[in-house]
This record gives C-alpha cells, sequence and structure tokens, in this order.
C-alpha cells in the first residue's frame, strides 16, 4: 500500500477518535461548558486583559456575565498590534501559533490571533473530521471511499509579522500543518499551493495542469467552494490548451508564471499523449454529463465551505461532480475559531462543540430581563446572536453571527447559520439580511430564467427617493437587452417585497422607489478576487460580494456594468 492511502486511512482513523471524543463532550455539554469557562479564566488571570477585567473572581458563568463585558474587535485591535511588535501575556497567556487574516466579508479585514490549542482544534476538527464523515456516509450507503490523491485548489498566502510569527487564512491551517507531505495527498504542488505572490502564476490553470493528467484523483478539496467552481468553468473554455499541454509535456507560455518557477514545476512534467487523447474524447462531448465521473472514476468526494452566502454553490458544483458525489460543507466557523461540526456531509446544519468555545447566545427577541444563554438552554426553533469565547484571547466577543437552533444531538444544540447582523442593506430602516436576499434571487431565477453566476446589491441612498440596486452576472450565454434589464428589475422588485415585510412597507408608501437593475460583465466577481491578490490580499476565503458594503467594492462593480 501506498504512503499516499496510508495517510488517509491514518485520517480517518483519527476522525474516528475525534468523533469519539465529540460524543462523548457533546453528552456533557453544560459541564464541559463550565469547566472549559474555569480554565480560561484560570489560565488568563494574569494577563492585562484578564486583571483588567478580574479573571480571577470569576467562578460561575453569571460571575463571567456580571464582571466581563461584551467585546468587539476594536477592543483587542490595540493588544494585537502590541502582539505583532513582541509583546505577550496581554488578552492571552497561551502560546500564539499564528495569525489569520479575516475575509473582509462584512468590512475591513481584521487579523486575529490563533493559539496552538485553537489551531490544533481547527485541523482535527476542520479536516480530519470531515474525511471520516464522507468514510462513514459512503460505507453506510454500501459504497467505497477511494484513497488517493487529491485535487487541492488552495493558495496560501504567508507572510511573517515582525516578531517572527506566520500571518494565512484561517482555513489554510490544516493544510499548513501538513505542508511536509503535501506530495502525498495532493496532485498539484506545494509551489503551486503555498505561494506568497499569487497574483504572479495563473493558479486555475496550473491547477488543472497538475490534476488532469492523474486518472486517480480520490477528492476535490477547496476552501471555499465558488474557488472550485470557477476552476471547472475556466476548464469548459480552455480544455484544448490544456490538452495539447498535457500532450507535449509542457506549461503553456501564455501562462503567467515567473521563470524560476516555471522552471522547477517543468521538472515535474513529462509528455502524456494518451492520457490527453482519453481526456480530449471526455471534453469533446461537452459538459452537460458530469465531467468529473468520467475523468476520474475513483472521485470519491469533494469539500468546501458552502454555507450561507455560498449555498448556491454547492448546487453549481452539482454539474461537474454529479449527484453521487458527497459535497462535504465543513461545518460551521470562521477566523476567530471552529464552531460546529457536520454529521453528514450534505447537511446543511452543524452541531455546537462544546468543548473547542465557550458560546453564549443572544435571543434576537428577547423578553424583557432575558440574559445570554448557555448551549444547553437554547430553545429550537429560535434565533441566536452568538458571543464567543474562544482559545486565544477573544471575550464574549460580537461574531456578528446569527444561527437558528434546529434541534439537539445529545445534548449540544444543531444550528444553521442565518445571517450576519452587521452585513445587509439598510436604506429605511427595512434592514434586509443576507439571507433575505438570497431567498429573493432564488425565486429571481426561477420566475426570469436567468442563469445568473453572481449578483450584488446596495442600497443607493443619494438618489431622490431611495432604492436598491442589483448588479447581475450572467453565464456570459445569457442574450441581454434594455427589455431582459426592466423585467429583472421588477422581479427582483416584487420578490424583495414578498421576502422583507418592511422592504415592502417602505416601497408601498413611496418611502422606497422601485429597484433598479443592471448587467455586469461575465467574469466580474473573478477579475475581483484577482484584484485583491494584486494588492497582497489572501483571497483563500472570498466569499461572492453579494452586498456592496464599502465604496471601493460598488465602485469596482459598477465600473463593470455592461448594461
Amino acid at each position: 500500500m501506498g504512503i499516499d492511502k496510508l495517510l488517509l486511512k491514518a485520517d480517518v482513523l483519527g476522525g474516528k477518535i475525534v468523533y469519539k471524543g465529540f460524543e462523548r463532550f457533546t453528552s456533557q455539554t453544560e459541564a464541559t461548558q463550565k469547566k472549559l469557562l474555569q480554565k480560561l479564566m484560570r489560565k488568563n488571570a494574569n494577563t492585562e486583559y484578564g486583571k483588567k477585567y478580574g479573571f480571577a473572581d470569576v467562578k460561575t458563568p453569571e460571575d463571567y456575565r456580571n464582571k466581563v463585558p461584551d467585546s468587539t474587535y476594536a477592543d483587542y485591535a490595540e493588544y494585537i498590534q502590541r502582539m505583532i511588535k513582541g509583546e505577550s501575556n496581554l488578552i492571552t497567556s497561551a502560546k500564539i501559533r499564528r495569525y489569520v487574516e479575516t475575509s473582509g466579508s462584512a468590512g475591513v479585514p481584521k487579523v486575529v490571533p490563533i493559539s496552538a490549542k485553537a489551531s490544533w482544534n481547527v485541523y482535527c476538527m476542520g479536516f480530519v473530521s470531515p474525511a471520516y464523515c464522507v468514510y462513514k456516509y459512503l460505507r453506510e450507503q454500501g459504497r467505497k471511499m477511494y484513497y488517493s490523491h487529491g485535487m487541492m485548489s488552495w493558495i496560501i498566502m504567508e507572510h511573517k509579522f515582525p516578531n517572527g510569527e506566520k500571518v494565512c487564512d484561517g482555513a489554510s491551517i490544516p493544510i499548513s500543518k501538513l505542508r511536509a507531505i503535501l506530495p502525498f495527498y495532493s496532485v498539484v504542488p506545494r509551489e503551486i499551493i503555498f505561494n506568497e505572490h499569487p497574483q504572479d502564476i495563473d493558479s486555475y490553470y496550473l491547477i488543472l495542469r497538475f490534476a488532469l493528467p492523474h486518472p486517480d484523483v480520490s477528492f476535490i478539496g477547496a476552501i471555499v467552494l465558488p474557488s472550485t467552481v470557477s476552476i471547472f468553468q475556466y476548464l469548459e473554455t480552455n480544455w484544448e490548451t490544456l490538452c495539447d499541454d498535457i500532450e507535449k509535456g509542457v506549461i503553456n507560455d501564455s501562462v503567467v508564471l515567473p521563470p524560476d518557477m516555471r522552471k522547477k514545476l517543468e521538472k515535474k512534467l513529462k509528455p502524456d499523449p494518451a492520457r490527453a487523447a482519453l481526456l480530449r474524447k471526455e471534453f469533446a462531448k461537452g459538459f452537460e454529463d458530469p465531467i468529473c465521473p468520467r475523468i476520474w472514476p475513483t472521485l470519491s468526494w469533494a469539500y468546501g465551505m458552502a454555507g450561507g452566502t455560498l449555498a448556491d454553490y454547492a448546487m453549481r458544483i452539482r454539474r461537474y461532480v454529479g449527484e453521487n458525489v458527497p459535497v462535504h460543507k465543513f461545518g460551521y466557523g470562521a477566523s476567530e475559531g471552529y464552531f460546529a461540526m457536520l454529521l453528514e456531509p450534505e447537511a446543511d446544519e452543524a452541531v455546537m462543540l462544546p468543548r473547542s468555545n465557550y458560546f453564549e447566545f443572544i435571543p434576537r427577541d428577547p423578553e424583557e430581563g432575558e440574559t445570554p444563554r448557555m448551549m444547553h438552554e437554547v430553545q429550537v426553533g429560535k434565533e441566536y446572536e452568538v458571543l464567543l469565547t474562544n482559545l486565544s484571547g477573544f471575550y464574549r466577543y460580537h461574531l456578528g453571527d446569527v444561527v437558528k437552533v434546529t434541534g439537539f444531538h445529545n445534548n449540544a444544540p444543531i444550528v444553521k447559520f442565518m445571517y450576519r447582523t452587521n452585513v445587509m442593506v439598510n436604506v429605511c430602516d427595512e434592514k434586509t439580511t443576507q439571507l433575505m436576499l438570497d431567498n429573493t434571487m432564488e425565486a429571481f431565477r426561477a420566475q426570469t430564467g436567468i442563469a445568473y453566476q453572481s449578483y450584488s446589491v446596495c442600497g443607493e441612498t443619494q438618489a431622490d427617493v431611495p432604492h436598491y440596486t442589483v448588479l447581475i452576472e450572467t453565464d456570459g450565454k445569457t442574450e441581454i437587452s434594455e427589455e431582459l434589464r426592466a423585467e429583472a428589475a421588477r422581479v427582483f422588485d416584487e420578490k424583495m417585497r414578498e421576502n422583507n415585510v418592511e422592504y415592502n412597507r417602505y416601497r408601498a408608501n413611496s418611502t422606497l422607489s422601485p429597484a433598479e437593475a443592471h448587467f455586469i460583465s461575465p467574469g466580474a466577481f473573478d477579475e475581483y478576487r484577482k484584484d485583491l491578490q494584486n494588492k497582497g490580499r489572501d483571497t483563500n476565503q472570498l466569499k461572492p460580494v453579494t452586498i456592496l458594503n464599502s465604496p471601493e467594492k460598488k465602485e469596482f462593480f459598477f465600473s463593470r456594468i455592461v448594461l
């Protein structure tokens, strides 16, 4: 048995161990949470933050609520800058393993410290447990999980702060831990995955150039599913070039690539006319029938974040992988930690992890005098904002996430991510959430038949009467016209009125005027991703820009309007 198969089997075994702990701790949710809180207070009592708020005197969850105020990132920004310059014992006594940069979906990107223990949790829950989850799922269906290399479409941009600590995005932590043995997991070379200057390479071409020659790819992995979908969209229009290059054993001269990197990568390639001929035959048949099972018959599963704004991509990837390949959606987490684990690959709901972080839940419709609830106290059917106390120095921290409790696994709540409190369109106090927009656009697609790739919405407050504007990126095949644009605006406005009662009220009394719609150039979101890369931003966790909540985003996407 090859070392690649041994390593993947080790992941499954590790996942089995993780699941045993998961079952034990979710059965003891209240006790586990209280013990974790006491441990965090004790270990951090002598930090600057701990002394300020009297951690030494916190013995119970009630003490914690009364003594320690809830917080936002602004409460930690100065401490973190001091940590970057080399100071320690400020907000945590724990060893900081690395720093992560947030995706900036709610505004300006933030830098978040991650302790060694938190890093290990992300690895176990975010990488090892999904492999076992899929193995278990397939076994229950009487199907086999193949063990081999995978197509890992992660581009990890690491750099260092003055204190020597590494900086990357949070979801890259599991792969960073595997850097030394990555060749046994991935058909995509380390030189491509770990790249300080991704703007200098044609990443889609290179990922496919190294993945397509392998007939035994067993999994497809990305941090977020839009990356995988974009790669296969690239394949649809560039397969002939890729097949020519596989036949000749070269990297195309037109591909953007530093000379030294090109030289290293070309040494890994050899001509493969037989594989190129097989690929040409399948690609020439078209992409209406899923292409992945046809070129990779051992493909067992795919993974990538697909919650919230990404849900649509879980459906789009089916065009390429088919209906029989399970797509694991990672669970629920953020740069600040990993919070909830999936019980099944295709699930939209996840089980909160009582040992990973300490959680409080603020009811969205609180009764008078009601205080935040602990994990075991939440109610099924209710929505809550999450307050996080993590292992890396954040205390009673407003994530800005709203979740809905849909049930319990043992004594731990099962939740579904609903929306972010600070990511919404709010012109007249109508408070349109991401979920409302997603529901609107689903209904919009069903009624109009417009095959959009992405959409962005903003509130126009400078007009005589405020209104919403929706920007629609089509697939490039839809014939657009003024008539279609007018129809798009009408249907979007109609569906918004159905999905947000406050929007409907303000439209009815003319406080809001009818929505406008515009079409933007195909590939606009990919251009935005590349633009951020050119500015040195890590885009692994970049989510679709569905709400234009900054002047920079608005300027970029409005400049792509074609009608």
